[in-house]
């Protein structure tokens, strides 16, 4: 609880301070969802914006050993190593940003293309926003390479 409230903390005093002096909000919201597997449960917060943008955070817990379960072991419980894991999940941003401009601009280079996908590629790291979901499966918000508004969005994937 209380590295959640530490990593939110930020956008909640945002928001009293334009609350109290009369300015329009910025998030409407914070949410949260609680995921359970087996002993395992992981909780979701979203924090939404204006234009389609969204921050994630994702909380491992195991109640059968106590602890909170650390990204690192969380890709190791799959069998991913980091350098593993992020050079697939680059790999997938990648593949993702080709589909997305595959019928709008066919003729984008590969150095266009590699242009587009940098700033989503440096904040792919193991920190990323991760868990174990209902079914088993590990799931990450990835950052995605977008060629309109933000230069990308978290995009849900499964590994």
């Amino acid at each position: 609880n209380e590295r959640i409230m530490y990593d939110v903390i930020d956008e909640i005093q945002d928001e009293f301070f334009c609350m109290d002096n009369g300015y329009s909000l910025f998030c409407y919201n914070i949410s949260y969802e609680v995921i359970e597997n087996g002993d395992v449960v992981a909780i979701l917060v979203s924090v939404p914006y204006p234009n389609d943008c969204m921050d994630y955070y994702a909380y491992t817990y195991d109640f059968g050993q106590d602890k909170e379960i650390s990204n690192a072991e969380l890709l190791a419980m799959f069998e991913w190593t980091e350098e593993a894991f992020i050079e697939e999940a680059c790999r997938r941003e990648k593949e993702h940003f080709k589909r997305q401009i595959e019928n709008m601009y066919p003729d984008m280079t590969e150095e266009d293309i590699n242009y587009y996908i940098h700033s989503a590629v440096t904040e792919t790291t193991v920190d990323l926003p991760m868990y174990i979901g209902a079914d088993g499966m590990l799931y990450v918000y990835l950052p995605v390479p977008s060629v309109a508004g933000a230069e990308w969005y978290y995009g849900l994937e499964s590994f």
